[in-house]
């Protein structure tokens, strides 16, 4: 017989291991991200678009986004500035 506890504890590792995949594919996604940008643009590119996105919540939908821009932007200063705007557009870490 289970306890009350123990299911709550499975619910939670449960909970857990999904939250830990999430973050992972986010990590890998934000990976790739930077490896094309750096492919395109150059490692400097990579570096500042690294250090836009670091603060931002990124959902596969923004990763997907991102993906895209850096196919569809001719310069380095044309992407970045994408970025400073969703940025601006409230999708920040640290936004209430």
């Amino acid at each position: 017989m289970t306890t009350l506890l123990e299911a709550k504890a499975r619910q939670w590792e449960s909970e857990w291991l999904a939250q830990g995949i999430k973050k992972g594919r986010t990590e890998e996604g934000v990976r790739l991200i930077d490896r094309l940008a750096a492919l395109k643009f150059g490692a400097q590119t990579a570096e500042r678009l690294s250090g836009l996105v670091d603060g931002l919540v990124l959902g596969q939908e923004h990763l997907n986004l991102l993906g895209d821009w850096i196919i569809e932007c001719e310069t380095a200063e044309d992407l970045l500035a994408r970025v400073d705007e969703l940025q601006a557009s409230g999708h920040r870490t640290d936004h209430p």
